[in-house]
């Protein structure tokens, strides 16, 4: 792939069937490359980029034979290069802008690396034109669809590393009021994201929790669409109830945060409504639940300090679970 100064130094350059200019940068630079996962997952990867690539025989020698750590190297740099558009032509750069090279990266590779290229993009770089233009095309959409692949793979493989990126994407998505105004216009959106909501997963959950708060309380279909997304939950997991999973969560739960979560996004839901009826309706039916017993438990348990005080916070970048010192 291109011509090696030396062992150490590959300098790569190659073409793929996606992109008209090809890509070409040094591997060993000062790129901040995230940590190296298991040599099986790199091969996987790579193998997949393979398949994209456009190689002479001499080539694809070439690059088979590079150790699994320039292999990653490789790996990062490709997708940074699909997600961002840099290393092209001045005249090739200006056909697309950079959201659209974006999302149509992610067509052609969703990893959780590239996914979060996207969030960095995101939350450090993007401007509102860069929000309206990932809109414009199509960013929800295929944001959506990834969560949903997540979630249906997470159930066999109990893996949610995926799905939280892409929640923590929409987090900050939904704080922009044209982000919520189209996402209520998508069939089944809140059903795609209300459906990562897990009792075991703290941080899935107040992703997820976050997100259809803002919803419910900055648009006016909010609250009702908020509703059906628990309804087709219920229907999913085969509930009794459709406000059952978080009453048993508040029987159940021991952790203060995933308790305080629970509970505001109980009163969201009660208290966001516009038509006094529908708040009554759904007060009434977390009564059936006997939910004023539940909370009288719970300050029981408090008033015993039998609930643990304690936060995870999720780095995504290195892919893991970090915990927050006691708060107390």
């Amino acid at each position: 792939m291109g011509n090696q100064q030396s062992k150490t130094s590959p300098d790569i350059k190659y073409l793929i069937n996606t992109r008209k200019d090809p890509i070409h940068f040094k591997i060993n630079d000062d790129f901040p490359y995230p940590r190296r996962p298991k040599p099986k997952e790199v091969d996987q990867q790579f193998t997949e980029i393979l398949k994209t690539c456009i190689l002479t025989e001499d080539q694809n020698s070439e690059i088979s034979s590079l150790k699994d750590d320039n292999k990653w190297k490789l790996i990062c740099k490709h997708r940074y290069f699909l997600l961002t558009g840099k290393n092209r032509s001045p005249e090739s750069s200006k056909l697309k802008s950079k959201a659209q090279t974006i999302i149509e990266g992610l067509k052609v590779s969703d990893s959780i690396c590239d996914i979060d290229n996207l969030y960095e993009w995101l939350t450090k770089e993007a401007k509102e034109g860069d929000i309206n233009d990932f809109l414009l095309n199509d960013g929800l959409n295929v944001l959506l669809n990834i969560l949903m692949k997540a979630e249906t793979c997470s159930r066999a493989t109990q893996n949610f590393n995926k799905q939280l990126i892409i929640l923590q994407i929409f987090d900050f998505l939904t704080t922009f009021q044209q982000v919520i105004n189209s996402l209520v216009q998508i069939p089944k959106a809140l059903n795609i994201i209300f459906v990562n909501f897990n009792k075991t997963q703290l941080a899935l959950n107040k992703f997820v929790l976050h997100i259809l708060t803002n919803i419910s309380w900055n648009s006016k279909d909010g609250p009702q669409l908020v509703l059906e997304a628990i309804s087709f939950y219920k229907t999913e997991f085969g509930y009794k109830l459709r406000f059952e999973p978080f009453i048993r969560i508040l029987e159940e739960v021991k952790n203060v945060v995933l308790l305080e979560t629970i509970t505001m996004f109980i009163n969201t839901l009660i208290e966001s409504p516009s038509q006094e009826d529908k708040r009554g309706a759904i007060r009434s039916e977390f009564t059936m639940c006997e939910i004023r017993n539940i909370y009288k438990d719970i300050k029981e348990k408090i008033n015993q300090n039998r609930y643990k005080i304690e936060d995870s916070i999720y780095n995504a970048r290195r892919g893991q679970f970090k915990k927050r010192e006691p708060f107390l």
